[in-house]
């Protein structure tokens, strides 16, 4: 993320940039989730946040 909101922030980030971006968040996310032995309180928490940024994947992939 941080590599590509220089662009971003310029409006010149293509469709397809959007779309490789999503995958690999979304990659990412799932090696977190997968390999997640945080507490249960805290394991709550973090799927909140996991699932604002699947909403900004969603977003990036046009849904």
């Amino acid at each position: 993320m941080t590599r590509s909101w220089h662009t971003i922030e310029k409006d010149k980030f293509t469709a397809a940039q959007y779309d490789a971006l999503a995958k690999t968040i979304q990659g990412e996310v799932g090696y977190m989730v997968s390999n997640c032995k945080l507490e249960p309180k805290a394991d709550e928490q973090l799927h909140l946040i996991i699932a604002d940024m699947f909403e900004g994947v969603e977003a990036m992939q046009g849904r």
